[in-house]
């Protein structure tokens, strides 16, 4: 059997993905979650004190707008022509616009003799409720994190990502099921309140681009003009998903994280509950880039996993501190002299307002990273 995880990431790269070394590997790592997961809940592999851990790793992609969600998302959901997990034994799902909880769980309305009528959302097992899917924002994510939303995201949501249990009472009826939905989503900068439960659901990755990063967006958007889908590379990944499948059902009867697993993170300062997130990534690491699936699966550390580990300490970081200032800072901070005019437009298509901007440059200049001079802005602070 083939290395899964190197199978994507290579074609990822001969289509020209942009920066997939650097995001394309947590969805793998889901992928393999997401199979491993249903095994599971039917087997109890892998338990904790006696409990079966839903072990699905969920996505949030914080990005700008334009700046890979839904790039991201079509490159392995969308479409059975290009779409690198549809047609491979895994449910798929994508859905664009905005989603709210109501969609996302469902709700219960009333016929005209005043009889409940179910309304199931996408977690149901009659829509999507085995898939992996894709939404490309999810307004319900993003105000749930938001620290001046005083409202808080519904239980039904916070269950429905982390045991799957979904039980929710509302004026017409109540709802009650079992979701193995494995949710991967985008949504734009804010401050996140990353303290909250809803957090620890996810794994974050962030994007906040420089301007060297804009103008090599541009540039890559060019190169890749004339790339085909190569259809044997496609069917060849698909096929090797669906007998890692059977492979996963057939043999696997043990879960261990080894020791230097834990050495590793350990160097983290983090909570208890951050050490599932970074489990559950190693075990999909495994899952998808052995070569073979023993009886027992060892989540050991190497090189690869350490990298993808790091990352997502990094992404937390850049979320956590996410602020006007923050993103203006990273915006300019690879470049030596500019002129205020540019960064007030790049800021301002990113969708900062112009006193946020303002006010992020009178921070950055207060603290000694830049030299405001009329309209020339010189960087002080290396990074």
């Amino acid at each position: 059997m083939p290395n899964i995880y190197k199978m994507i990431l290579d074609e990822a790269e001969r289509r020209q993905i942009i920066y997939a070394e650097k995001y394309f590997p947590f969805y793998v790592s889901s992928l393999g979650c997401h199979i491993f997961n249903q095994l599971n809940e039917e087997r109890e592999i892998y338990t904790e004190g006696g409990v079966v851990p839903n072990t699905r790793l969920h996505i949030l992609m914080v990005a700008f707008p334009g700046f890979g969600k839904s790039y991201f998302l079509k490159q392995q959901l969308y479409n059975k022509n290009y779409s690198l997990y549809v047609d491979s034994g895994i449910k798929c799902g994508f859905k664009s616009g905005k989603m709210t909880e109501a969609g996302f769980i469902g709700s219960v309305d009333t016929d005209e003799d005043g009889k409940p009528v179910m309304q199931y959302g996408l977690c149901h097992e009659s829509r999507e409720g085995k898939s992996i899917l894709g939404i490309e924002e999810f307004s319900a994510v993003t105000n749930s994190f938001k620290q001046d939303y005083n409202v808080g995201l519904d239980t039904a949501m916070l269950t429905a990502l982390d045991s799957g249990d979904v039980g929710k009472d509302l004026k017409g009826g109540s709802l009650s099921y079992h979701t193995q939905l494995t949710l991967w989503a985008g949504v734009q900068p804010a401050r996140y309140d990353l303290s909250s439960g809803f957090s620890r659901r996810f794994v974050f990755m962030a994007f906040y681009p420089t301007l060297k990063d804009i103008q090599y967006f541009r540039n890559k958007r060019r190169e890749t003009k004339g790339i085909r889908t190569n259809i044997t590379a496609l069917k060849n990944i698909r096929l090797a998903i669906k007998q890692r499948t059977i492979e996963i059902k057939q043999n696997l009867k043990n879960v261990v994280i080894g020791q230097d697993f834990y050495a590793f993170i350990n160097k983290f300062d983090q909570m208890h509950y951050d050490d599932e997130l970074c489990e559950r990534v190693g075990i999909g690491y495994w899952l998808m880039r052995s070569e073979h699936i023993q009886d027992q699966l060892i989540v050991r550390m190497e090189p690869e996993l350490k990298r993808l580990l790091l990352l997502l300490k990094e992404y937390e970081h850049d979320v956590r501190n996410t602020s006007p200032t923050t993103v203006v800072w990273k915006l300019i901070s690879q470049e030596t002299k500019l002129q205020k005019g540019t960064i007030l437009n790049y800021a301002s298509r990113l969708g900062l307002q112009n006193s946020e901007i303002q006010g992020a440059l009178h921070t950055l200049s207060r603290k000694k990273y830049i030299k405001v001079s009329g309209f020339d802005v010189e960087i002080i602070k290396k990074v």
